[in-house]
């Protein structure tokens, strides 16, 4: 997730296999340093968008800049859950590297096709 303005450039979510117990998500900056945990609580199994306000742990935005996140989550055993994590991004074009086609964004990144689940429209 790109950060700019103190903004996520757009939304992200999990897929959860199961029902969660306690589902967490870590947000990490470019060097991998914790930037936030979120605490979700008990989810549904399948798809959940993740709301983040591009605020730290300490309430500040921030930094300008790419960010990572990952899915914790574990059902009312303790046991892990499976959780496929996506984000949704507005295509702005297709460019050729190396032969082969990648899809980009308005934030100037790019993703090749094996990395893509699913196009829409809208």
């Amino acid at each position: 997730v790109h950060v700019e303005d103190g903004a996520p450039s757009h939304a992200f979510g999990v897929e959860l296999d199961a029902p969660t117990d306690e589902t967490t998500v870590v947000i990490r900056d470019e060097d991998g340093d914790l930037v936030r945990r979120i605490e979700l609580g008990g989810r549904d199994a399948g798809k959940q968008e993740i709301a983040w306000d591009g605020l730290d742990a300490e309430g500040a935005p921030a930094a300008d800049g790419d960010y990572t996140f990952e899915i914790i989550a574990h059902d009312e055993e303790g046991e892990d859950v499976g959780a496929t994590t996506y984000t949704r991004r507005r295509v702005t074009g297709v460019v050729f590297e190396g032969g082969f086609p990648r899809l980009t964004f308005g934030d100037d990144t790019r993703a090749s096709l094996g990395e893509i689940r699913r196009v829409t429209d809208g």
